[in-house]
């Protein structure tokens, strides 16, 4: 038996379908209905903010921490995997390799909320002494109703209503995007056969704005413009390689899954 908090978010979504397609009973607790000292199986916990975190800094704070704690601390469970972000790493530089256990350099101010919440996340789940509650940072997901607030989920929301899109950042900015379908493949088997706490869950290769723009553009028509002197922002590779060990992981580029739209 599987619980998939967050199961009304995109992630989640998937996820829940893709476990019962699988076989799986599957339990999805809504906010209105959190467990109480029950025994909830094999849990994926899903609830989290998007780039809204801006506009509602408690509200990530209660996500990525305070809901988790009141639910480990008061039930059962066979598994935990707790789903944090590879945009942690953003304070390495563009030029290094962010896997699993490189330093993490975190400038405290309101952008750094989503990543400094999501780090006390994981430290309330590695804190338990029990092999079986791991991590999962994941890349930029992108896939079909992925959030409009999002980079790519934006570019598509403009596209989709006005037929133009403005990005604030120039083409030589790039980061790393993993489908949603591969995700939602990979991360039971972390849940029930993982050997580490900590896992990047990534396509392992980084795609340009301009690249990407161009994509999007291929799918939905309509054009994607850059502003005229807009900073670079690039973030490390990350490195994959635990989970291309242990599970055969082979990931798609952002140009093939974008078809999934």
């Amino acid at each position: 038996m599987f619980t998939i908090f967050g199961a009304s978010g995109f992630i989640g979504g998937y996820l829940a379908r893709h476990l019962a397609r699988q076989g799986y009973k599957v339990n999805t607790p809504t906010r209105d209905s959190l467990p109480n000292k029950k025994n909830l199986g094999h849990v994926i916990y899903c609830i989290g903010m998007t780039g809204n975190f801006r506009e509602d800094f408690s509200g990530a704070v209660d996500s990525h921490v305070m809901t988790l704690q009141r639910l480990m601390d008061n039930n059962e469970y066979c598994s935990w995997l707790y789903l944090s972000s590879t945009r942690v790493y953003g304070g390495g530089g563009a030029e290094s390799v962010a896997n699993e256990t490189s330093e993490i350099f975190v400038r405290p101010g309101g952008d750094a909320i989503y990543d400094i919440s999501k780090l006390l996340g994981e430290s309330v789940c590695l804190a338990k002494k029990n092999s079986s509650v791991r991590v999962v940072r994941l890349s930029n997901v992108y896939g079909l109703g992925q959030s409009k607030f999002t980079f790519l989920g934006s570019i598509v929301e403009d596209l989709l209503t006005r037929g133009e899109s403005i990005v604030h950042e120039s083409p030589d900015s790039e980061k790393d995007y993993v489908s949603v379908h591969d995700v939602v493949e990979l991360l039971p088997k972390i849940s029930l056969y993982g050997k580490e706490r900590i896992y990047n869950v990534a396509s392992g290769r980084n795609t340009s704005h301009e690249s990407l723009v161009r994509c999007v553009e291929g799918v939905f028509g309509g054009r994607v413009y850059f502003s005229p002197g807009a900073k670079k922002r690039a973030f490390p590779l990350i490195g994959i390689e635990r989970c291309l060990g242990e599970f055969d992981f082979f990931p798609r580029s952002v140009a093939d899954g974008l078809d999934f739209y």
